[in-house]
């Protein structure tokens, strides 16, 4: 936990925000890195070089399962869903570097991720609707289900954020047993018993978390920009 003093109140951060932070910067140092190559004329009209063509496929990916997924007029959120992928993969691997405190595993971070969800699928949903088509749906079929629409738009933000925070925390925590119990036991085999394990709770779990969040991010859109073109 650090103590940072802002104005004269202190403020405390977790472990866990301040390694959220780290991630932001490497991910912003590169693409700031990619983005200077580019201007210098590195990346050519017809690629030579396999760094071009990783990062062309790269992209060309995320813009094909987002027209795939939530359709053309929704285009425009590939790099959101792109930024978000890297940037939570990473959040959920950090353990394989020997970070103890993995940013997901403290709610407040998986929080967050939700929230933006649930921002951003409410900002495309008026922007498609406009403000009144949105209202218009909160009453719909009948006014006395206000009450559980407004719940219905609020849910996943729990359901998602829980289900990071629960999956990621679990596969920590068991790591965590796992290396305990051989410290107690016979040492020497921590250097490769834990291996197998640290490729299915960091690797394999962290890149499932991550395509479930971005899959159910690009439902949640794709649905609610739909929703009122069925009637109209």
């Amino acid at each position: 936990m650090y103590h940072l003093h802002i104005l004269g109140i202190e403020v405390q951060v977790a472990q866990s925000i301040i390694n959220m932070w780290y991630i932001m910067l490497v991910l912003t140092m590169i693409a700031i890195g990619i983005n200077l190559y580019m201007r210098a004329g590195g990346f050519k009209l017809i690629p030579e070089n396999g760094f071009q063509i990783g990062v062309e496929y790269f992209v060309e990916f995320f813009y094909n399962i987002s027209k795939d997924t939530m359709g053309e007029k929704n285009m425009d959120l590939a790099p959101f869903i792109g930024s978000t992928s890297v940037f939570l993969l990473l959040s959920n691997m950090v353990g394989l570097f020997g970070i103890r405190k993995v940013p997901t595993t403290d709610f407040s971070v998986a929080l967050g991720f939700a929230l933006a969800t649930f921002i951003l699928v409410q900002s495309y949903q008026i922007r498609a609707h406009k403000l009144s088509g949105y209202a218009k749906e909160l009453f719909m079929p009948f006014p006395v289900m206000l009450p559980l629409n407004i719940l219905e738009k609020i849910t996943p933000v729990l359901s998602m954020s829980l289900r990071l925070f629960g999956n990621i925390t679990a596969g920590v925590i068991i790591m965590e047993l796992i290396y305990e119990s051989l410290r107690n036991l016979w040492i020497p085999a921590m250097a490769f018993i834990p291996v197998p394990l640290h490729f299915y709770f960091d690797i394999f779990d962290g890149f499932l978390q991550t395509m479930v969040y971005i899959i159910l991010t690009m439902e949640l859109t794709a649905n609610a920009t739909a929703v009122m073109e069925a009637e109209h």
